[in-house]
């Protein structure tokens, strides 16, 4: 008999219909399909039991409390309904608690209350855009929450209830996210900010004043704590937290971290660190691997730390701005497992975006302020900026800056008879797994690269001959600058031809200056070469596999309306293309001109507007 799990995560899929699910389902008992689902995912258990039984829930009013029941079968209360806590903000007159809640679909009776010291407080509530659905059924509505609340009658003691039928039923447990500096992992777990300490007994949150000693008191009963787990973790956040409120004392000038990958440079976290050398009113690092062959040459534009150092995991707490080309969990956690030890402190630095590139698709999914709480997002062009406002990012306006990236302050126009290929990488042949080794999550391949359609497709074109024999008549010369997810996995695609493969030493900001011809994908790349009065070719022969597996949807950017040079879908059409824009010197069609005249209106000077920014955040 298949096993329930698979049969839930077919139809969660979307590939069995409801009456399909609804006689599988028959075969088990409700206590099953709740074990499978598990408490934590209460909503989706409705569902499914719904779907069953062909029955909609039912809502009982007990003392105190309201009873959810499919086929006069109790699921569990309404208390369980999850809260989410994604922000607190605190200054000398208010707590600000924003998060999203979770509500059965069809409960109109539902609303959502906040307390303080038992005074109802005013909520605000906006759509979150993400409720959670299977097929064309809303299993789980999701609504963001807002709360700010006077901080006088100390010490404040903050309730929450889910309310049906005016019956006020008290949370039962309070989800901390990442962005959030409580939790109760641990029973001494602590927050202060300012004159103020903050903790959370799961079901509340408490504020009150602290003075210094009692703060140093809070500090001490924590590492009690952590001292009797005694293992190694334990052992050496006591040692990194001794480090950091140490060297906070010690602390005279703003410190500002900078980042790209873990592993490499030569993105906007480079260019940014290079210009803020000659501030001397900052205390700025770049952190990235000592292992690899950047760490030296970012050595000698300024101070470097090798990336889960000690000193990057103390500076990271007394950092003022982490500010990134990239927005991968490291950037704002290094400590990943062990984060509830640090929990209170390292989320303390404002974070600025600088991006890796345009945004030109709709991101919202994974770059939403719910995931990643920047203080500034980097924008280049009116478009882009529009986009980061209106689609459901959930960011305000003084959180995008229209600046330009950084790499724009150095790309020079010096063209050579150089076109580069630089596809995007493929999310479908791509998963993640944990590096132990490296203590970092990393894309490897699914499939052997070797058989896919994308490394066929790039080993036809390379081995063309009449593309070779034409490029060689004209003196062009053919390169593959790959994604830096894939290149390990495409080594060889351009064995036994004339194309070069440019490696990670040869860098993008050559790429982008040097070639005459880009010949790309859906990389943002086309906007940097764009902003030098250059062309792409759009190679897109999967245009809708692509949108539908990868991190991000279409978004504004319309290739046939906006795109800066013609698509091809075909192997035989694009080396056409290619050959017709060599016959022209690689010239950009009239058309083509004018939409790149339209779009890169930057006038420059990115790391200066980014810099007053940051200072005026």
């Amino acid at each position: 008999m298949e096993k329930l799990v698979d049969i839930i995560k077919e139809h969660d899929n979307g590939t069995t219909s409801i009456e399909t699910i609804r006689r599988q389902l028959s075969r088990f008992e409700d206590n099953e399909i709740i074990d499978c689902i598990g408490m934590a995912e209460m909503p989706k258990i409705v569902y499914y039991l719904e779907t069953k039984h062909n029955d909609n829930y039912k809502l009982t009013a007990i003392e105190n409390d309201v009873i959810i029941s499919v086929n006069n079968f109790n699921i569990a209360n309404i208390s369980y309904l999850p809260v989410y806590v994604h922000f607190i903000e605190l200054n000398d007159q208010f707590i600000e608690i924003e998060g999203n809640i979770s509500m059965l679909p069809r409960c109109e009776s539902y609303n959502f209350v906040v307390k303080a010291n038992n005074s109802e407080q005013e909520c605000q509530f906006s759509s979150y855009n993400m409720d959670y659905t299977i097929g064309d059924n809303t299993v789980e509505r999701k609504d963001v929450f807002k709360v700010k609340i006077k901080l006088e009658d100390l010490p404040l003691k903050i309730d929450f209830y889910n309310c049906v039928n005016e019956i006020y039923c008290s949370i039962n447990r309070l989800n901390f996210y990442r962005f959030a500096p409580i939790n109760d992992a641990f029973k001494s777990q602590y927050c202060v900010r300012g004159d103020y300490l903050l903790h959370t007994d799961s079901k509340s949150i408490y504020v009150e004043k602290v003075n210094k000693k009692q703060a140093e008191e809070k500090e001490h009963i924590f590492r009690k704590e952590l001292a009797v787990l005694d293992t190694s973790a334990s052992r050496k956040a006591i040692k990194i937290r001794e480090q950091y409120f140490c060297r906070l004392k010690q602390k005279n000038k703003p410190i500002w971290v900078v980042m790209d990958r873990p592993n490499r440079a030569d993105d906007n976290g480079e260019f940014f660190f290079r210009y803020i050398q000659s501030k001397k009113d900052i205390d700025s690092f770049f952190i990235i691997s000592d292992s690899c062959e950047d760490f030296e040459k970012i050595k000698k534009i300024g101070k470097t730390v090798p990336i889960y150092s000690d000193e990057h995991l103390v500076l990271i707490m007394l950092a003022d701005f982490v500010i990134s080309s990239q927005c991968n969990g490291v950037v704002e956690n290094p400590f990943w497992d062990d984060a509830e030890f640090y929990r209170d402190l390292y989320h303390q630095a404002r974070i600025v975006f600088l991006q890796h590139g345009v945004i030109k698709d709709d991101m919202s999914k994974t770059l939403n302020r719910f995931h990643t709480n920047f203080t500034g997002f980097i924008t280049s062009t009116n478009d882009e900026y529009k986009s980061i406002i209106e689609y459901p990012y959930f960011y305000e306006e003084k959180n995008v800056w229209l600046t330009g990236l950084p790499v724009m302050d150095v790309l020079k126009n010096c063209p050579c008879r150089l076109i580069v290929f630089a596809p995007t990488w493929r999310m479908n042949l791509m998963h993640q797994e944990r590096d132990d080794i490296k203590n970092e999550m990393k894309w490897v391949p699914s499939c052997d690269i070797r058989h896919s359609e994308y490394y066929k497709r790039l080993r036809f074109i390379f081995q063309n001959e009449k593309l070779r024999k034409y490029c060689k008549r004209h003196r062009y010369k053919l390169a593959f600058k790959p994604h830096p997810l894939m290149e390990e996995y495409l080594t060889d695609v351009t064995s036994d031809t004339e194309v070069l493969f440019l490696s990670q030493n040869y860098s993008y900001k050559d790429v982008l200056c040097k070639a005459k011809l880009l010949i790309s994908d859906y990389s943002s790349l086309q906007f940097e070469f764009a902003y030098l009065g250059k062309s792409t070719i759009y190679y897109q022969y999967d245009e809708d596999e692509f949108f539908e597996n990868h991190t991000y949807k279409k978004g504004y950017f319309d290739y046939e309306k906006n795109g800066f040079g013609p698509i091809e879908k075909n192997e035989e059409d694009l080396i056409e293309q290619i050959c017709k824009y060599i016959k022209h010197w690689c010239h950009p069609e009239v058309i083509y001109k004018k939409r790149i005249k339209s779009v890169c209106k930057h006038n420059g000077h990115s790391c200066e507007k980014i810099y007053k920014k940051i200072l005026n955040s």
